[in-house]
């Protein structure tokens, strides 16, 4: 495995980190013209799915503005833009000091780095059944995750062990695949981390290391969306995102940074990036062309300009000069052979599907479990036709969930509104006759009382 490059920050360059996205709101702790340090808190997270952002480098802030993300879905995001100073790294804010985990993780800014961006605080359940690691990086695509734990050897499993102890997680478990590139790390656990289980997963397999079947398969539980493993006491956290909740625990440090793998006509570059660098810059330091790009491995779906910016959820780019990554020719037609059904890992139906999906019904498709689907990409090997399956099944299925987290945002807003009108009648209805009397007798007596005293 090739060493991690460290992405130099120069004096004068533009940072661009995003305060949010999907919906996340975030209240500004800065303005335009202030001096920040490296690691300073930017915004404080005001949603109940998001964290905190702290900056990547020190410098002066220059405003707000609106950039694309360089994440697998087309996502935009209020970005601080960032301005390094001389003395970036001169002068460092002091590390956090916050004794619950679930405000560090908030605090620290730590969001899930395997590519949906989650927000490790909402995952956390203090005594969980089972804290899984997945570190079963199934995509070819992706190395970042590799990179991390070669680099960081046997002391990967000690800082799993460390995160495991804090949760008071039962059974601390590490996914790991086959595939022989952590055989270094993992053959034999240290001496100071061996209640740590190691549990082996086939190489090469989207599907395999997805976090739905992890779950199904070391801790017998089944998850239906939008339900999360914390909800049945089973914690799952991505191998790099409990590298970076290990340095928040030990070192008060917050996460302003993430390994990004860049790829182009088959080099690979694993690169420790900041958050708000422009995949323009990323593509000049490892040396590929930024013309065209694409983010997220084989779960890839949009091409990202190169004016994007780093997130959590860049963790893959593929680089390709201008034109060369357009899509080739349309697929062929579904001639219903059925070959995609035996090959879809959570028994959806993914011909039925299609159809549904081509004439946009909406209510049919959640009614058969598209939000299940693991984008996986089995169906896609399987499809004679050539139809980008996983693609459009995940472009349904974010909908779908978009969909189902409105209807229990609206139920909770209907139910907040309920209460409110009943405590507004409790105050404003009339007595009945008898507490009346009552009143009107006491306040007979008190007067009798204070007349007699008189």
């Amino acid at each position: 495995m090739n060493p991690i490059l460290d992405a130099p920050i120069a004096p004068g360059q533009i940072l661009a980190p995003p305060l949010h996205s999907a919906g996340r709101r975030a209240r500004m702790t800065v303005a335009a013209g202030d001096v920040v340090r490296a690691g300073q808190t930017l915004a404080v997270s005001e949603s109940g799915d998001g964290a905190d952002v702290c900056a990547p480098a020190g410098g002066k802030i220059l405003g707000v503005e609106t950039r694309r993300l360089a994440a697998p879905v087309k996502t935009e995001s209020e970005c601080v833009i960032l301005q390094v100073g001389e003395d970036a790294g001169a002068d460092a804010a002091p590390p956090l000091r916050i004794s619950e985990p679930r405000r560090l993780l908030k605090a620290a800014g730590i969001l899930g780095l395997g590519g949906a961006a989650f927000p490790a605080w909402r995952k956390w359940r203090d005594g969980a059944r089972f804290l899984i690691v997945n570190a079963a990086e199934s995509d070819s695509a992706v190395s970042c995750d590799a990179a991390l734990r070669s680099a960081m050897g046997r002391d990967f499993a000690k800082a799993a062990a460390r995160v495991g102890k804090i949760l008071g997680a039962q059974n601390i478990v590490i996914a790991v695949s086959d595939s022989g590139l952590d055989a270094d790390c993992f053959t034999r656990p240290a001496a100071d981390c061996a209640e740590v289980i190691f549990f082996h997963v086939g190489a090469g397999d989207l599907a395999a290391g997805s976090e739905r079947l992890l779950v199904r398969a070391i801790a017998g539980a089944d998850i239906a969306p939008p339900q999360i493993p914390a909800d049945l006491g089973i914690v799952c956290f991505n191998a790099a995102t409990v590298a970076a909740m290990d340095e928040a625990f030990c070192g008060g440090v917050p996460m302003t940074r993430r390994i990004v793998t860049a790829r182009e006509n088959g080099a690979t570059l694993n690169i420790r990036a900041p958050f708000g660098m422009e995949i323009a810059d990323l593509a000049a330091l490892a040396g590929m062309s930024p013309g065209f790009a694409k983010i997220g491995g084989r779960r890839a779906r949009d091409a990202c300009p190169a004016d994007a910016v780093v997130c959590p959820a860049t963790n893959a780019v593929d680089f390709a000069p201008s034109g060369a990554g357009k899509e080739s020719a349309a697929a062929f037609p579904c001639v219903r052979c059925g070959a995609c059904v035996p090959a879809c890992p959570v028994g959806l139906d993914p011909m039925r599907l299609h159809f549904l999906n081509l004439d946009s019904r909406r209510e049919e498709l959640r009614a058969e479990k598209i939000v299940h689907c693991l984008e996986c990409g089995r169906c896609d090997d399987a499809c004679p036709s050539g139809i980008p399956l996983a693609r459009e099944f995940g472009a349904a299925r974010d909908f779908a969930l978009a969909e189902e987290r409105a209807m229990i945002r609206a139920g909770e807003l209907r139910a907040r509104h309920g209460r409110h009108l009943r405590t507004l009648r409790r105050k404003t209805a009339p007595r009945p006759a008898s507490e009346s009397a009552k009143s009107a007798a006491l306040a007979a007596a008190l007067s009798r009382a204070a007349g007699e005293n008189s």
